[in-house]
This record gives C-alpha cells, sequence and structure tokens, in this order.
C-alpha cells in the first residue's frame, strides 16, 4: 500500500488534551449545578465536538436546553478550553518524531472537532508548523463528526496537492465520532489512544499510542484491511 497523505485528530493523538477539556466541560457544567461521572464522560463528551457534546449532556440530563442555551454552554466550554490550553500544550510523549516521520514520507493535515484556530495555536506552540499542510476544524465543515463532511472537506484539500497520485490516505482518530467520520468518507482509520474496547473496534486497527509510529508502521497495520489502490 502506498500511503499518500495521514489525517490526523490533533486533539488527543497529538497534543495530551484530555485533562484540559475534562477541566473545561467541569467548571462549565458547575456553574449549572451539574457534575459527570467518569463512566458519563466517557459516554457523552470523549471524542465529540462540543456542540454534541452538550446535546447529549442535555438530553441525557433531561435539561431542557433550548438551541441557543446549548449553544452558550457549548461556547462556554470551548472558551474555557481556549484558555486552559493558551498557557501551554504537552504532546503525547513520542508525537513530535512520528509526526516528522510521517511528514517526510507522505502529506500530514489535521481535521479536528477543535475550532481551527484553537489547532493553529497548538501547532505553533508545539514548533510543529512544518510537519502540518493545513487544518480543517469545527467551523470549516458541517455538520461536524461523526458526519464525514470534516474528511470530505479535508479530501478536497488534498486534491490540490496530490495531482494524479492515488495513493491511500489515512485517519488517526481518538473518538468513535472521529472514526465513524473516517469510515464514512472513505477512508482507513487507525484509533489511537486511550478509549473503550468497543469503540477501537469501529477502526481498522488501533494502537495505544503515535509513540513509535511511522508510515511503514500504518502500512502494516492496515494492509490486512485495505485494498489495494
Amino acid at each position: 500500500m502506498r500511503i499518500d497523505a495521514v489525517l490526523v485528530e490533533f486533539d488527543g493523538v497529538v497534543a495530551d488534551t484530555f485533562g484540559a477539556r475534562r477541566i473545561a466541560v467541569d467548571r462549565a457544567l458547575a456553574e449549572h449545578g451539574l457534575t459527570l461521572s467518569d463512566d458519563e464522560y466517557w459516554e457523552l463528551c470523549a471524542g465529540w465536538p462540543t456542540s454534541e457534546a452538550v446535546r447529549s449532556i442535555n438530553r441525557k440530563r433531561r435539561l431542557d436546553l433550548d438551541e441557543t442555551a446549548i449553544d452558550l454552554l457549548a461556547l462556554h466550554v470551548d472558551r474555557a478550553y481556549s484558555a486552559h490550553i493558551g498557557k501551554g500544550v504537552v504532546l503525547v510523549d513520542g508525537a513530535r518524531s512520528s509526526l516528522e516521520r510521517f511528514a517526510g514520507r507522505a502529506r500530514v493535515a489535521a481535521v479536528s472537532r477543535l475550532r481551527r484556530s484553537d489547532v493553529q495555536d497548538l501547532i505553533s506552540l508545539a514548533r510543529l508548523d512544518h510537519v502540518f499542510s493545513f487544518v480543517v476544524g469545527e467551523e470549516d465543515a458541517y455538520p461536524p463528526k461523526p458526519d464525514p463532511a470534516p474528511y470530505r472537506a479535508a479530501l478536497r484539500r488534498l486534491a490540490r496537492f496530490r495531482g494524479e497520485q492515488h495513493g491511500t490516505i489515512v485517519a488517526l482518530e481518538n473518538g468513535v465520532a472521529g472514526i465513524r467520520a473516517a469510515r464514512a468518507a472513505g477512508l482507513p482509520c487507525v484509533a489511537v489512544g486511550m478509549q473503550p474496547a468497543h469503540v477501537a473496534l469501529e477502526a481498522n486497527a488501533f494502537v495505544s499510542s503515535i509513540t513509535g509510529m511511522d508510515i511503514a508502521m500504518i502500512d502494516e497495520l492496515l494492509t490486512p484491511h485495505v485494498d489495494p489502490p
């Protein structure tokens, strides 16, 4: 298999942002007198775009929030998250080396549930501007993940670079929404990182971390599951 491009969910796959997002959600909900258990957080929030997570909480807890209130709560979460990561970001151990190895063999781009400005800030803070060709953020495609729209937007961007190349484009995701979005767009997907087994099984392959990965490893993981182009 020839891999032409690797599309990455920056949030959680590259940056260790799980704790920051959990803090942002908890602080926003606390103002409504709500708290989530760990199980509820995994079920309703982990790996989902903020707006979808807030809608899930609204349904689960029967809050009866209208669309305006949902949008305001999601905005509160995003602002708290942006303020937290603005103080600095910690990359997943080994992520920089892995991304640079990917970029040496294929084009690398971010397709994220986060706002584009947040991803671009994280990339700049991590000094990874030389790795990423472009970023597709929350505002660049609608509906958000798990709809394939964000990945289809990335495929259109890639078409401008690829010319007549017809190699495989691969997604690296860390949540059910992203995995479903990638698969719905027709892309093989590797699930990366801590997540329930039933979520990882929706991907073509699973690794515990991006650490140590290169294009050859992605190829090896996916070859049994992907027909040659």
